[in-house]
């Protein structure tokens, strides 16, 4: 999930039907992983937004977990989060997002 401003960009990483489900994804084979925008429930984003707003974000790149059961489980927050290769992969506009957050002139906390 990356949030710009009031924005929200959310991107399912799966395993391929076939592979064998692991812990960690970032340790497959990057041919083994499928990348699509995900539409998530508004409170999931919402709750997403105001914790970046809560640590004084514009931008920020959060990981979540969907259970089986549809849960989201929040894993961390990361004020300077990669997201180009989210972009590159599903088609999302988040560098449009932050090119419009910083032409706006939004001021930062300090």
């Amino acid at each position: 999930m990356t949030v710009v401003g009031n924005s929200v960009f959310a991107t399912t990483i799966s395993v391929r039907t076939g592979e064998t489900q692991p812990v960690d994804w970032r340790r497959m084979p990057e041919d083994a992983l499928d990348y699509a925008e995900a539409a998530l429930p508004a409170e999931v984003e919402e709750r997403c937004r105001q914790t970046a707003t809560a640590f004084g974000l514009h931008f920020a790149a959060l990981d979540l977990i969907e259970t089986p059961g549809g849960n989201f489980v929040f894993l961390e927050i990361n004020p300077n989060g990669q997201w180009a290769w989210l972009e590159m992969r599903t088609g999302q506009p988040i560098r449009a997002a932050l090119a419009r957050l910083l032409r706006s002139g939004v001021q930062c906390r300090s």
